[in-house]
């Protein structure tokens, strides 16, 4: 098998974030997709059908900075399919997690907020730009409660239940 320094890396991050989900949602089935170019991992909880209340999750991952101007970021590709050139459409996934790896941290981003963009830049550690449209990510930083909510749980341990959706709005 002929795979790449950022294959390896993008395997790690999904490893992670099933171990991040599991012990997140200890309530819930969460599973690593095989050969599914859409979605990496799939959460549900443990009483729903096996076709019911599923949540997509693509994973994509970062370790590199990047320079625009005077900001500096990591970037992230976000695209799908045979050379990855194919963007993500709605109604493929419910969720990406954006992984930073120098910052050990997830981005927990709802599908809608990425749209059809084939990249996104992720200013976690850095200093934010002055245009505040290039960060449209740094709200969902750890924002693990959006899955809880999409799952219909009713409370994530140790976190409030109070509006958690609006807080991303």
């Amino acid at each position: 098998m002929n795979t790449t320094h950022a294959d390896n890396l993008g395997r790690v991050a999904e490893d992670l974030a099933i171990v991040k989900l599991s012990t997140r949602f200890e309530n819930c089935i969460v599973s690593h997709v095989v050969n599914n170019q859409l979605h990496d991992v799939e959460i549900r909880k443990k009483d729903e059908l096996l076709t019911k209340g599923i949540c997509r999750i693509q994973v994509k991952s970062t370790n590199s900075k990047q320079r625009d101007g005077a900001s500096e970021y990591y970037g992230l590709s976000i695209h799908h399919g045979v050379g990855g050139t194919a963007s993500y459409k709605q109604g493929d996934v419910d969720f990406f997690l954006f992984f930073v790896f120098p910052e050990a941290k997830y981005y927990v981003v709802p599908a809608h907020v990425v749209g059809d963009r084939n990249r996104v830049k992720l200013y976690f550690g850095l200093s934010k730009p002055k245009r505040s449209g290039s960060a449209i990510c740094e709200k969902y930083l750890e924002a693990w409660d959006l899955i809880g909510d999409f799952l219909g749980l009713s409370k994530i341990e140790g976190e409030s239940t109070d509006n958690t959706l609006t807080r991303y709005m």
